[in-house]
């Protein structure tokens, strides 16, 4: 794809980029919701979904705990450690709670494979195991969510029944609310049943539409989080509460119970969805089923703790996703899997997902990217896990009240562990880091040769003042980019100066949001200049350098990534003026057949790794597919140079033999 095509694809903030924003859920990339702005149901500086979302507490232990309670449709024998028959805890209100749905129809969540089990563990609640051994990029389970919804911003630039992009087919919209679109016909028949009651509450809301502060345009499409929650209540009317579709859903999380009052954002999100609805009071709400405020207040914070970001093939956010079965994952900042919607085509999808549509898309993929033993509890990342240890801490406990201990937060040695997202380097320069010398923290010393970082308050400067620029670039990313890339070019200095490493938080993150700031200027119609160009493969690179220190091999946002630098290193290289320089064996980025066999070398690694967090039987799903392409043709253009060369060698070699 040329840079062109990408810039034509990318939205305001959405980029195409293969390097999703940091602050996601996507669920395996570290993306923001692209309904920022202050509204009902989204407090100002709040953001709704992050990388993904899902529950309960993690204390990861690499031993097999033994399950008090499974709870599923399975309940014969799996194998020694595991119970026979699903022995049902009563304990508390909750576990009774959970129990009593699975007593009441034990087919909830009939998609699990024969290899998963639903267990309950007594510190996390419910959780996904395996039965038997899994390999690195195995797609475990594949399905529809219960319900999925496009964020404002991207309503007329994916189809609403099946995200295909309009860049692929032209969409139309609705001609009654003129809010979704479709890429044909057969999308919108196959949409039709969440949308007849939806039409009428969209043209509401848009005829009283409200103006959040007085120099505001009026929000005539509601956020995001208001839409999918409409959804479910208009489908729950449909189905019955009786119906399996409904049960799965009722049965998610909800810490409700453990707040003393609803958070304000459940509070602001209540009042809209009541506004979206039509309904004029409390009693009102009988005609949804729902039995009162509570029960209302308690449905959102399901919803609030439970849902994805639904996102591009390259993990960039485009809206919001809820599957009961996925939210079942359990959380540790090093997962064992990700949640993704990598778009594999039909021929890689079951045969239940693919009859009678017209396209089954979107659907969401739980993939193993390393090795998981039988016995063993699948893992997801609710936060972005490049984030230090206290701003994930400080996430989980506002969103999913839990404090995480697993192998990342609580090491086995905390002496000798060495966090890369919070040290700098060496002030000697041996090659060792040294933690961020934290005001509590007497001294903090090289990890090779215990040297000490003497200039402390400098570096916790350079890191407030870093976070303070990557929170004001963040900001006027969408409304002013240029503003945003001087920003992030200015402080990227000042970071580097104070010795913070490619993996240390502030950096890591700005590297990430300069490359997204700098990738759409490179596909202006005069094409890339050879500045612009070489400074977004060193950003790629210094990307890319700090992302392999903290994702294990495989994760998918390395494999995205990765792909990114590729691409950029396959770019033609602009026409200069001067004569040709040859590059010494340090200059980077590297020129001629140099920079095409780094290219090669990189997008053969990012396929590697696409294939293992994008599933191998997907073959690294759309990306992969993308990604093949480039690498056959840049192969293609690296034999060509090797064809010169050589001829160029032979006739030197006749030249010389001649005189």
């Amino acid at each position: 794809m040329s840079f062109a095509d990408k810039r034509k694809h990318r939205g305001a903030r959405e980029q195409k980029s293969y390097v999703p924003l940091s602050g996601v859920g996507h669920p395996t990339g570290a993306s923001s919701s692209t309904d920022r702005e202050d509204q009902p149901g989204n407090s100002s500086g709040e953001k709704n979904h992050e990388i993904s979302y899902g529950r309960h507490h993690v204390d990861e232990e690499k031993a097999v705990v033994a399950p008090s309670d499974v709870i599923g449709k399975r309940e014969e024998a799996l194998e020694d450690g595991y119970p026979r028959r699903a022995e049902q805890s009563v304990d508390s209100p909750r576990a009774a709670h959970e129990t009593s749905i699975s007593q009441v129809d034990g087919a909830l969540y009939a998609e699990l494979p024969n290899n998963l089990v639903i267990l309950k563990t007594e510190d996390r609640g419910r959780g996904i195991w395996t039965t038997q051994d899994v390999k690195a990029g195995t797609v475990l389970f594949s399905i529809r969510p219960h319900v999925h919804v496009l964020s404002r911003s991207q309503l007329t630039s994916f189809c609403t029944s099946c995200c295909t992009p309009n860049s692929s087919t032209a969409l139309k919209k609705c001609t009654k609310c003129r809010v979704v679109h479709y890429c044909s016909a057969a999308c919108q028949n196959a949409d039709w049943g969440f949308h007849k009651s939806e039409c009428e509450a969209l043209r509401r809301w848009a005829s009283d539409a409200p103006q959040i502060h007085a120099d505001d345009e009026k929000v005539t499409v509601p956020a995001e989080a208001v839409r999918c929650l409409g959804r479910i209540i208009l489908k729950r009317k449909k189905e019955g509460v009786g119906s399996r579709w409904w049960k799965e859903i009722e049965a998610m999380q909800t810490h409700r119970q453990t707040l003393a009052e609803p958070v304000e954002n459940e509070v602001h999100l209540a009042h809209a969805l009541v506004r979206y609805l039509g309904v004029n009071g409390p009693e009102a709400l009988a005609k949804y089923d729902i039995r009162g405020v509570g029960e209302l207040v308690d449905f959102i914070s399901k919803f609030a703790t439970n849902s994805f970001t639904l996102s591009t093939p390259s993990l960039s956010p485009i809206g919001v996703a809820v599957s009961p079965l996925a939210a079942l994952i359990n959380h540790s900042c090093d997962p064992n899997v990700a949640i993704l919607f990598p778009r594999p085509g039909p021929s890689n999808l079951p045969a239940k997902l693919t009859e009678g549509r017209p396209n089954p898309e979107p659907v969401l993929q739980v993939v193993a990217i390393t090795d998981i033993p039988a016995k063993s509890e699948l893992f997801t990342s609710y936060v972005d896990t490049t984030m230090p240890f206290t701003q994930r801490q400080k996430d989980l406990k506002e969103t999913y009240k839990f404090t995480c201990k697993c192998n990342l937060c609580s090491p086995a040695d905390r002496g000798a562990y060495r966090d890369y997202r919070g040290v700098v380097w060496c002030p000697r320069s041996c090659g060792g880091v040294c933690p961020i010398p934290l005001e509590d923290v007497v001294q903090a010393n090289c990890s090779n040769c215990q040297a000490i970082v003497e200039d402390k308050d400098s570096v916790l400067d350079a890191v407030r003042v870093g976070q303070e620029a990557l929170d004001k670039a963040t900001s006027l990313s969408a409304s002013d980019p240029t503003k945003a890339l001087h920003i992030t070019r200015n402080i990227l200095k000042t970071l580097v100066n104070a010795n913070l490493t490619p993996a240390t938080h502030p950096l890591l993150a700005i590297y990430r949001l300069h490359l997204s700031l700098l990738l759409p200027s490179l596909g202006s119609s005069g094409g890339p200049t050879e500045a612009a160009l070489d400074e977004a493969i060193d950003i790629a690179a210094k990307s890319v350098a700090g992302l392999c220190h903290l994702l294990r091999p495989g994760h998918p946002v390395r494999g995205i990534a990765l792909a990114e630098l590729g691409k950029l290193l396959a770019v033609d290289e602009p026409e200069t003026t001067t004569a040709a320089v040859p590059a010494s064996s340090s200059t980077f980025p590297p020129n001629g057949p140099d920079r095409l066999k780094l290219a090669v070398t990189t997008l053969r690694q990012a396929m590697d790794e696409l294939r293992i967090g994008f599933g191998a039987a997907n073959d690294g799903g759309e990306v992969g597919r993308e990604v093949r392409e480039i690498l056959a043709n840049a192969e293609k253009e690296m034999s060509v140079w090797d064809v010169r060369i050589r001829e160029t060698l032979e006739d030197t070699i006749k030249s010389s033999k001649k005189t």
